[in-house]
């Protein structure tokens, strides 16, 4: 039986009938770092108790399968409607509370006279859920492990904004291996050095390091003697510039001196994209060109969801996406604090890391963050022409051309163009934040922070809501596009000309093909789908790409339709969000 290394219960908020008012959340986590989050539910009226994995490896599964043999005397048996759920069916509440409590040892946080095994005997579900907690990065990490294999020393500069998975990566990379992993922090340059020092005497096993007065060169310089293959990490690497202006071209003169030749993979992170472009990656850097290799870890794509929430539907999934974006750890407090998508605006509340969120990331970049918010919160309103910003924020045309090109350059604005237009030439620029999260904050949360911290819900939220989910549900199709690839297409992108916008257009260069798309968050029907397509079609005279040249093609992208086979047969291509997970043929 594995050991737990942490068990965690969410004390019952009892109503009279000893029934909560709300689902109850537990969460457990194996020593193999796999968590297991154990959700009580009284809406299913059989008795089962069932493990649903999520991007589950052969050993975790074995664990599981011991477990069950240990706890249950009895074997998972696989579910034949969903292939990665095994359970446990017609099983007696009290036998399971029984084996409970005899090999996990639970410490609960009930009132000492409520009984749980009674409470939960009158319930009809206890399902189980398993998350790993690391998901995916597989290419970031075959990159990594490729570069610890080469026979040269390597330099790797990895960066990406707070919460994205940087140092989740890290770990999981240096796990079985010749690492010492260094976190940086704010207390100062003497503090920092002290620290590496102690972890390279420890990872070095050499008591004379442990008790030098080496300062950064030399002590580094002791480091690149080793001829074994060893990892030096340095995660929030800023920190240490923030403390020692000095520490880029230390470390430009140790990679130079002592490092280059030597057998180790030296790993620089860093979440401050400003300070990384600056001082790491920029030409003026004292670092520039002495990297090996660089990764910029981004959020997962919509694709990803199912991993972290493999029973939600896919509606749901849409709605939550729209919130958190792909950011692991927004995903992760998702994951512990939403039973159900109706809890949704719990993510939001007084109580969540998100509502305080992306205000402490502006200000980690910017050291004057009100005219960045004004800006931000202008586009979150649809405001995405430039003059439509200056009018709305009432800035100078200068200040926000400036903002926008340091927003743009930490990649949360992008300048978007009609995908037709040759991007050096056009003038006929769009704003929009990148990041799902930065809209939905600066879109309702920014404006109705006072209703929030007072506890009131903001007015109208479902419809607006809803109205939003429209655009990102855009941008999960033109990613789906990418994927799916109905066309052998070479571009995806928005198109507008003089009032005139069509939702998504894919083309391909070579063979003069064409798709128009048109995207609706709503149910359609037959007759509302050709009347979407008639305009569509009328709309398309507008383009002029190769128009004398051009195949055409017409579709749509929908919340649900019943007619996807009949509008096939008429030479249109038609998905529903459905679709959207679906692998590609």
């Amino acid at each position: 039986m594995p050991c737990f290394a942490e068990i965690k219960i969410t004390a019952l908020t009892l109503k009279g009938t000893e029934r909560p008012n709300r689902m109850p959340y537990s969460v457990l986590r194996f020593s193999t770092s796999i968590w297991l989050a154990c959700a009580i539910s009284s809406s299913v009226s059989s008795m089962r108790l069932s493990i649903v994995m999520s991007a589950l490896d052969t050993a975790c599964l074995d664990i599981l399968k011991e477990c069950a043999m240990l706890m249950l005397g009895r074997p998972l048996r696989r579910n034949r409607q969903n292939s990665n759920c095994f359970s446990w069916i017609g099983m007696n509440m009290r036998q399971y509370m029984y084996v409970y409590y005899k090999y996990i040892a639970v410490k609960t946080a009930f009132p000492k006279k409520f009984c749980l095994p009674k409470y939960l005997n009158s319930l009809n579900t206890i399902s189980i859920i398993v998350f790993k907690q690391f998901i995916n990065r597989k290419k970031e990490l075959n990159y990594l492990n490729s570069a610890h294999e080469s026979d040269r020393s390597e330099f790797i500069v990895i960066y990406g904004r707070r919460r994205i998975g940087k140092s989740e990566l890290l770990k999981k990379f240096a796990k079985n291996k010749n690492a010492i992993y260094f976190l940086a922090d704010e207390r100062g340059d003497l503090e920092n050095l002290s620290e590496f020092k102690t972890l390279v005497a420890d990872g070095l096993d050499n008591d004379l390091i442990r008790s030098s007065d080496l300062d950064w060169i030399n002590l580094l310089k002791e480091v690149s003697k080793t001829e074994k293959r060893l990892i030096i990490i340095i995660d929030e690497y800023p920190y240490l510039i923030n403390s020692n202006k000095a520490i880029p071209s230390i470390f430009q003169k140790v990679w130079d001196l002592y490092l280059n030749d030597s057998n180790i993979v030296m790993i620089l992170c860093g979440s401050s994209i400003s300070m990384m472009e600056q001082h790491v990656l920029g030409s003026k850097s004292p670092l520039y060109g002495r990297r090996t290799g660089q990764i910029h870890v981004k959020p997962f794509e919509f694709r990803h969801m199912p991993l972290f929430f493999p029973t939600f539907r896919v509606e749901d999934l849409i709605k939550i996406y729209a919130i958190t974006d792909g950011i692991p750890y927004y995903l992760k407090e998702a994951q512990y604090r939403i039973n159900k998508i109706s809890e949704i605006e719990i993510l939001y509340s007084t109580q969540s890391l998100l509502l305080e969120e992306a205000e402490i990331l502006l200000k980690y970049e910017f050291r004057e963050p009100a005219k960045y918010f004004a800006i931000l919160k202008a586009i979150a309103f649809g405001k995405t022409k430039f003059g439509d910003i200056v009018n709305y924020t009432g800035l100078s045309t200068s200040i926000v051309s400036q903002y926008l090109s340091n927003l743009s350059i930490l990649n949360i604005v992008k300048a978007d163009y009609p995908v037709t237009d040759n991007i050096q030439r056009s003038r006929n620029a769009r704003y929009y934040i990148t990041d799902n999260y930065f809209t939905f904050w600066f879109r309702f949360v920014f404006p109705n922070k006072s209703l929030i911290n007072n506890d009131q819900k903001i007015r109208n939220f479902s419809v607006e809501f809803n109205r939003y989910i429209g655009h990102v549900f855009e941008k999960i199709s033109a990613e789906f596009l990418w994927k799916k690839r109905p066309i052998d297409l070479t571009r995806v992108g928005r198109w507008w000309h003089k009032g005139i916008e069509i939702d998504l257009i894919a083309l391909n260069d070579d063979s003069n093909e064409i798709l128009f798309i048109e995207c609706k968050w709503k149910t359609v029907s037959l007759k509302e789908s050709l009347n979407i397509l008639r305009k569509l079609k009328e709309k398309s005279e507008y383009v002029k790409w190769n128009k004398d040249k051009r195949v055409e093609y017409f579709g749509l992208i929908v919340k649900k339709t019943d007619n996807k086979k009949e509008l096939g047969e008429m030479g249109f291509i038609i998905f529903d969000m459905d679709d959207l997970l679906k692998p590609p043929n």
